[in-house]
């Protein structure tokens, strides 16, 4: 059963995060922030239903540059129940000018979440990085850093680093 917390970080989120990313940036970085992401939290609990809906805790966003000509917008959730629920996402962006820090012109948009998992091999609890696409895939790209926004944000710029070499 999908959950309100699931839906939100694993459906609307990325969605707006590909679909309108200068707008939904634009919104976390502003005074209506909360706001908004209580709104989409709302509508994520009502679109599953009381059986999947949480009771304390909304999500929080922290906005920040990545210092790479990047803004990251950290969501951090309430803390998650089940098994692939996420402890924090981001939504990462590169600015098209690295002389300017327009919304307008990104080069690019990414989704990530840090997500609650098990170690199959010891049984122990842990965090998986997962990325959704602007194509509505999830892609698992293994075990993460401890549930903090530095160490994720950290692990994710190392990552694309790599994908770039």
């Amino acid at each position: 059963m999908r959950t309100q917390h699931y839906e939100f970080a694993h459906g609307a989120l990325p969605h707006l995060a590909h679909t309108n990313a200068p707008q939904v940036l634009a919104i976390l970085n502003g005074p209506d922030g909360q706001r908004y992401l209580n709104d989409l939290w709302n509508k994520a609990g009502s679109r599953v239903g009381a059986a999947g809906a949480y009771g304390d805790g909304v999500p929080r966003c922290v906005v920040s540059a990545t210092g790479n000509n990047g803004l990251v917008a950290a969501i951090h959730m309430p803390a998650p129940n089940q098994l692939a629920e996420a402890f924090i996402t981001l939504i990462m962006a590169r600015f098209a000018d690295p002389e300017s820090s327009s919304l307008d012109h990104l080069s690019w948009v990414r989704y990530f979440t840090l997500e609650h998992g098990l170690d199959h091999r010891s049984g122990a609890s842990c965090t998986f990085v997962g990325e959704w696409t602007a194509d509505g895939r999830h892609r698992n790209l293994g075990i993460g850093p401890p549930a903090q926004e530095r160490a994720f944000v950290e692990h994710v710029l190392r990552m694309l680093h790599m994908d770039r070499a």
